[in-house]
């Protein structure tokens, strides 16, 4: 009983733990990444003071007023280096969005400023995202980004990389087979390295400008996925899976084992409507007064409590015999001793 329980209690814990992490990589067969960056800096360098403007390169589109809020850039999301993880109810547990090769180059400041912002991406675990990108910039020791030219810009001060600047939430919605993430609240977060007049990484793409304390509003992003048919729904196959080995086990084409069944229950009721049952155990009762007396193990039996009393009546009467001998023993000695005529004399005198 105890192995029974044992196996019970594992099998049950072998059923579990599959749901316990159930979480499924979507396969992206197609998506777009819309983020305007950062409308400050898009304003900055339409401005006069800076004098600047951008190009793009590979596939990126262009919505809106370049100095307005609502305008963004579009990135063709590539399928082949992004994943993303939901559980088995369609939620997203977590995402690696990265874009196709593209490209966008910011200018300003009559050649100063030239900085590429590289194939965008975006990043979720749970309901944190995060928003960065590859970058191309020049760097000059000792010098202000201000104060580059053009001649600057020359493979030896070339400077690349990638880094994420940006940090915000994520919320994620699902319909039929397409996921929706809308990043909001997104902020400037400047790398580890720089400070005190010194840039590192990904921030040399706005010169050092942004900081976590200066300026750190970044444009929200909203990322479009289409993914394979039926991602998100295991849990809903699942049972299906275990509803039809239930359903398995019971064929109803071999019902014929029932008629076999009921022919047997047909033939008791022929032996039981003759009279040859009841007629069963009357038979035993007058082997039973006869049986006894044949076998001579049953006669010991019944003749041991007559045979006990016989005993007893014999041995009575063997008592009696025995006492019966003694006084005629006890008169022959007492009539050959004498004793008997001299009662007899003193009887008469």
């Amino acid at each position: 009983m105890f192995k029974k329980v044992v196996v019970t209690a594992l099998a049950a814990t072998a059923l579990t733990v599959p749901h316990a992490s159930a979480e499924e990589t979507c396969t992206i067969e197609s998506g777009s990444l819309n983020w305007g960056i950062k409308h400050s800096w898009r304003s900055y360098l339409k401005s006069g003071f800076a004098a600047g403007d951008w190009s793009t390169s590979g596939p990126v589109t262009q919505t809106g007023d370049p100095k307005g809020k609502d305008f963004s850039f579009g990135f063709e999301v590539d399928p082949e280096t992004s994943t993303v993880t939901v559980d088995e109810e369609g939620n997203v547990v977590s995402s690696n969005i990265e874009s196709k090769d593209s490209s966008i180059t910011f200018t300003g400041h009559h050649g100063a400023l030239h900085s590429t912002v590289v194939a965008p991406f975006i990043k979720t675990s749970g309901n944190e995202a995060q928003l960065g990108s590859g970058y191309e910039v020049y760097h000059v020791e000792g010098k202000n980004m201000l104060q580059y030219t053009e001649d600057d810009h020359i493979d030896a001060n070339k400077r690349t990389g990638e880094g994420i600047f940006g940090h915000g939430t994520a919320q994620w919605t699902k319909e039929g087979d397409t996921l929706t993430l809308s990043a909001s609240d997104v902020r400037y977060k400047e790398q580890q390295g720089t400070k005190d007049g010194k840039i590192e990484g990904v921030d040399q793409l706005f010169m050092g400008m942004y900081s976590s304390e200066n300026k750190p509003e970044l444009d929200d992003a909203h990322l479009t996925l289409k993914v394979s048919p039926g991602c998100g729904q295991k849990k809903e196959e699942t049972p299906q899976d275990q509803e039809k080995p239930q359903n398995e086990p019971a064929p109803k084409p071999p019902v014929a084992s029932p008629e076999k069944e009921e022919k047997p229950q047909s033939q008791p009721p022929a032996t039981s409507q003759t009279p040859a049952p009841p007629k069963d155990p009357e038979t035993p009762k007058t082997p039973e007064t006869s049986e006894p007396k044949k076998p001579g193990t049953d006669k010991p039996e019944k003749d041991t409590p007559s045979g006990s009393s016989f005993a007893k009546v014999w041995n009575y009467i063997l008592g009696v015999a025995t006492i019966g001998s003694m006084f005629a023993i006890l008169g022959q000695a007492f009539i050959k001793s004498g004793a008997l005529e001299s009662v007899r004399a003193l009887l008469h005198w």
